[in-house]
């Protein structure tokens, strides 16, 4: 009834999976979402998602109030996707997808794409697609891209 409050620790989803957090492995066949964070290996057809729900109904004080607190919705591991990986905070480790990979935080590890990786706060490590990457305020490692 309620999975944004449930943490797993492994998780296989025939279609997609939706959860608190998952701390080792999580596979499913079109999506995965966790609304807090996302450790280990995350498999999905088409998309993972972290940090996404994680102020649903909230009132804007609240979410203000939750972020000053400390909130951060990190990956620490891996997301492998055949289209997308979002992360709302920092990625820890790397994301390699089909399409496109974006970290609204920073990236500390590497980015491997079919079209773009986009960062928006500082990148240390590796990017590499096929047409652009960005580290929207600043870059250490390698950037790699066809455009």
């Amino acid at each position: 009834m309620h999975p944004g409050s449930f943490t797993n620790y492994f998780s296989l989803n025939l279609t997609s999976g939706y959860s608190k957090a998952n701390m080792i492995l999580e596979i499913a066949g079109v999506s995965n979402l966790n609304e807090n964070e996302t450790r280990g290996l995350q498999l999905a057809g088409i998309v993972n998602l972290t940090g996404a729900n994680a102020f649903s109904g909230m009132t804007e004080k609240e979410k203000e109030s939750k972020i000053r607190a400390g909130f951060e919705a990190n990956l620490t591991g891996m997301q492998v996707s055949g289209v997308a990986n979002v992360v709302i905070n920092n990625v820890f480790g790397g994301q390699v997808a089909g399409s496109s990979n974006l970290s609204k935080g920073a990236l500390m590890g590497f980015q491997l794409a079919g079209i773009s990786n986009v960062v928006y706060k500082y990148s240390f490590g590796v990017q590499v697609a096929a047409l652009w990457n960005s580290s929207v305020q600043s870059m250490d490692g390698l950037q790699l891209s066809g455009l």
